[in-house]
């Protein structure tokens, strides 16, 4: 219906809704369009768009008819209410107002209808569907046609949270305001020109004039030339507070720079207090306390006041425990209750409170104290807290405690000390011993009460009179190692320091031992090693240069049989030669073993071979009570290790496994494999028995060098460290596994070989593809060798050997010689050296480090590396280079042998 009637609206009505800013932009469209239609179209204004001008309006709005009805409604005013749009339209815009707001609204809706006025603005409140108070800025505009009035259209403007702040931030300051006209002296803030802005405050109500708004603060009377410099400071942001004397009376001033929300000075902010009655009061109260506290202080005493609460109101005299008077003041009685060791106190306060007076001793905080106390009153006689006097007696009580603790802490030192304590008179008789020296020497409490005498612990009693002896002399003998005995006759070393004391009773001896035994028994160890260790080094260098010997032995005595008819009666003088030398080899052997100084000799090897090979052998060595089971997994792999070395791996943990079956048992060793959570594959060997077992400690030292449970004598203690070293050393693992009465489980793990189809016979002398062959053609070639020996009879043999066999020597006598030799080209050997044989210890430069540094000019040499016996790092270096190794002593067969390894030339005869 109303937009029917707009169709023919005239401008005064498009005017009337641009004023309230509902159809502005519709009207000034219809304007533009009316100009291009002409006059006759002038009038229209078109229905589509004031209804979607009227729609899209960011303004809450509503339009009504005369009845004040809804005839349109945009979704702003529908969600600033709540309500959907049909449950607004043809409704009366007052059922949706406040009830109180009803009468004011629509007295202005008349004056509007009846023309006085052509809109209005007012703060309406209206009810939200949910029930809740919306506050409005409503603002309603006349719709007028030809002058007759055919509609009106209402905006609203929530202003529900702008009001609610408004109020909130009235109610604070109405409260500030409240709490600073009740501070109890002045405050007041000036603007940057010292313009009074603020005052409030107790005292307001005595200025002369209190309204001073506006004005200077030095209308007001305290305010002098020293306080505008104050507040000059505070202009410059820095806070001060004085103290000035005004006629009799103190004020006290604060002042403090005021500050905007950006942070900069603004003004001031000032507060004066008169604080008169306070220093007075204050300089009376100091003035007796400084009275009663000099009173106090001649007096050896404690005087206190307290509360009802038990809180401190006073207290004077000498400190003690190490509390002064101030930190009494600063806590109350509860806390000093609850320190102290007597439960009793808070009763005796509380009697005091009730209005007895007590007496007691308390021991507090180590003082031992006599306490007064009787109950405190007021000018009425009424009980307001306690008084108290303390009084430091522990002089007088505590001398008799403090030795009593002395002795007691002196007996506990004692009885807990690791060393041995003892006192004995002069006849030998044991006074007083303490466990520890109990324990070392086996006695019971009960031995000693039954007149126990030392001279039945020295292993030789003649010790004793020397200490005695020295006693006598010097009064003390200080750290003195003896052998004492225990109860079950075993020796023990102690270190001793002994002093002799007199008493009232007469003269007593005082000492303390320590156990020494296992330092003294390491000390042996450790001679004994440092023996062996002389004497293998001695016997590695006797083998190296009898190894030598042998070599040229062996070597020509070869030669010279070669040379004789099968028949010669002397041949078996050289076969019983042959015989001696080898022998003397084994010998030998034994030296380097003994010196731990051979090669170890990293092989491919089949485990189960090497167990194969020793078990004849261990089978005889454990005897008949003994019996040895072996259990073998197929399809071992092999594992990269030195056989000899394993051989003394099983040796050794059969020598173990057979002490700890003395009345005989069985020893089962037995292979197989496995594989770690990596997938790595690992070569098992586990060597147990059913012996007496290893207790849990011995354990935790089993593999450590020099440990061992045997006698002495009976024992090195380097055998399963040595078992140890060779597993670790092969790159594997071992782990025992045992209880006493159970017997042990060695199980040793070894990694397995890559190379699957390796076997037992796979050795460093033998490369790939190589055979030894008994031949000792070259194929019409002629062999180029360096042969680098110090000892010059070896060389002299080995030269020989290797000219009859058709090879080409030259000699050199260290490894500086045969590199001016191996440098040169001559005009026999123009492409230098088909191979390098050297000793790998010799003066100046061992055969190693000549290998390396002829290799760098000819990588095509061949190499063969010999000797008595290698140091370990030679050892290492020389398997980093490929070569053959001789082990001296060799025959020349072997000599030959490895020629033809390193030169890798078929060959077609054997030598004899």
């Amino acid at each position: 219906m109303l937009l029917h009637l707009l169709s023919g609206q005239t401008m005064e009505v498009a005017a009337a809704c641009a004023a309230c800013g509902l159809l502005g932009a519709a009207a000034a469209s219809w304007r533009r369009q009316s100009g291009k239609r002409g006059q006759q179209d002038s009038a229209q204004l078109p229905e589509a768009l004031f209804r979607d001008a009227f729609l899209s309006s960011g303004i809450a709005s509503v339009l009504v008819d005369t009845d004040f009805r809804v005839q349109l409604v945009n979704r702003r005013m529908l969600d600033l209410l709540g309500y959907e749009e049909r449950e607004v339209l043809g409704r009366q815009v007052y059922e949706f107002t406040y009830p109180p707001d009803y009468e004011h609204d629509l007295a202005q809706a008349k004056r509007l209808i009846a023309g006085e006025i052509a809109s209005y603005t007012l703060e309406k409140r209206y009810l939200h569907k949910d029930g809740r108070i919306i506050r409005g800025l409503l603002t309603v505009s006349a719709l007028r046609q030809d002058g007759a009035l055919w509609g009106v259209v209402a905006q609203v403007h929530d202003i529900t949270q702008s009001k609610q702040d408004e109020e909130r931030l009235r109610t604070v300051e109405a409260q500030t305001q409240v709490l600073l006209d009740h501070v109890p002296g002045l405050i007041w803030s000036v603007d940057k020109d010292l313009r009074i802005q603020h005052l409030a405050g107790t005292l307001v109500r005595q200025l002369p004039a209190p309204d001073l708004a506006g004005r200077s603060i030095m209308e007001l009377e305290f305010v002098r030339a020293e306080t505008i410099e104050l507040h000059q400071a505070a202009l410059r942001g820095v806070s001060n507070t004085v103290e000035r004397n005004r006629d009799g009376h103190i004020m006290q001033i604060h002042v403090a720079p005021l500050r905007d929300s950006g942070g900069a000075v603004s003004g001031v902010l000032g507060l004066a207090l008169d604080v008169t009655e306070k220093r007075q009061a204050e300089a009376t109260l100091h003035t007796e306390q400084e009275r009663l506290k000099l009173l106090l202080e001649q007096l050896p005493l404690r005087v206190w006041t307290t509360d009802r609460e038990f809180r401190f109101t006073s207290v004077s005299g000498t400190s003690y425990a190490g509390y002064s008077n101030e930190e009494f003041l600063r806590t109350n009685l509860q806390y000093y209750l609850d320190m102290g060791q007597e439960p009793k106190q808070e009763d005796y306060f509380k009697r005091a409170l009730q209005g007895e007076q007590v007496s007691y001793e308390a021991l507090w905080k180590g003082r031992l104290l006599w306490i007064n106390l009787r109950p405190l009153r007021d000018a009425n006689g009424e009980i307001e807290g306690t008084i108290g006097v303390s009084i430091d007696i522990t002089t007088q009580k505590t001398t008799e405690l403090a030795l009593r603790d002395s002795e007691q802490r002196f007996r506990t030192l004692v009885e807990r000390n690791l060393a041995g304590v003892y006192r004995v008179n002069l006849a030998g008789e044991v006074l007083d011993a303490n466990p520890a020296i109990l324990r070392m020497l086996g006695y019971e409490r009960e031995d000693i009460a039954a007149g126990k005498s030392v001279l039945d612990v020295y292993y030789d009693p003649s010790q004793r009179t020397a200490i005695l002896e020295e006693l006598q002399r010097k009064g003390a003998v200080t750290d003195l190692e003896i052998r004492l005995k225990r109860k079950d006759g075993s020796p023990v070393w102690v270190l001793a320091n002994v002093s002799l004391v007199q008493e009232g009773t007469g003269p007593v001896i005082e000492g303390t031992v320590v156990d020494i035994t296992e330092r003294k028994v390491l000390e042996d160890r450790l001679r004994e090693s440092q023996k062996l260790e002389g004497i293998g080094r001695l016997a590695a260098g006797i083998a190296h240069d009898f190894n030598n010997l042998l070599t040229v032995v062996i070597s020509h005595t070869q030669l010279v049989k070669q040379q004789l008819e099968a028949e010669d009666p002397l041949r078996k003088d050289i076969q019983e030669i042959e015989s001696a030398s080898e022998r003397a080899a084994e010998v030998v052997k034994q030296l380097l073993a003994f010196g731990r100084q051979q090669l170890m000799r990293i092989e491919e090897v089949h485990l189960n071979r090497q167990v194969l090979q020793m078990e004849r052998m261990l089978s005889h060595f454990m005897g008949e009570q003994i019996r040895v089971e072996v259990h073998l997994s197929k399809d071992l792999p092999v594992v990269k290790a030195d056989p000899t070395q394993l051989d003394q791996v099983l040796l050794n943990l059969a020598v173990n496994a057979r002490d700890a079956m003395p009345q005989g048992g069985v020893l089962s060793i037995a292979t197989g494999v496995e594989h770690d959570a990596n997938g790595k594959q690992w070569v098992s060997l586990d060597v147990s028995d059913t012996g007496t077992g290893i207790p849990e400690d011995v354990q935790k030292h089993l593999f450590e060098p020099f440990f061992t449970t045997k006698e002495v004598g009976k024992g090195t203690g380097l055998g399963l460290a040595m078992v140890y070293g060779i597993v670790r050393q092969s790159g594997g693992e071992i782990q025992v596994e045992s209880e006493p009465g159970t017997g042990a489980r060695f199980h040793i793990l070894l990694p397995a070989s890559a190379a699957e189809t390796a076997t037992a016979h796979a050795t460093q002398r033998e490369l790939p593809g190589m055979r030894p062959a008994d031949s000792t053609h070259w194929q019409g070639r002629t062999p180029r060798v360096l042969l680098v020996e110090d000892n010059p009879t070896v060389a002299n043999a080995m030269r020989r050997v290797l000219e009859e066999k058709g090879c080409r020597v030259s000699t050199a006598r260290n490894g500086r010689e045969a590199l001016d030799i191996g440098g040169k080209r001559t005009r026999e050997q123009p492409d230098g050296f088909d191979l390098l044989i050297a000793d790998m210890i010799m003066p100046e430069m061992g055969g190693v480090e000549l290998a390396a540094r002829l290799l760098q000019a000819s990588p095509g040499l061949k190499l063969v590396l010999m000797s008595g016996y290698s140091a370990e790092m030679e050892g290492e270096r020389a398997l980093e280079l490929p070569h053959q190794f001789l082990a001296k002593p060799f025959t020349p067969q072997q000599l030959l042998e490895a020629v033809g390894a390193a030169l890798q030339w078929s060959r077609e005869a054997g030598a004899e």
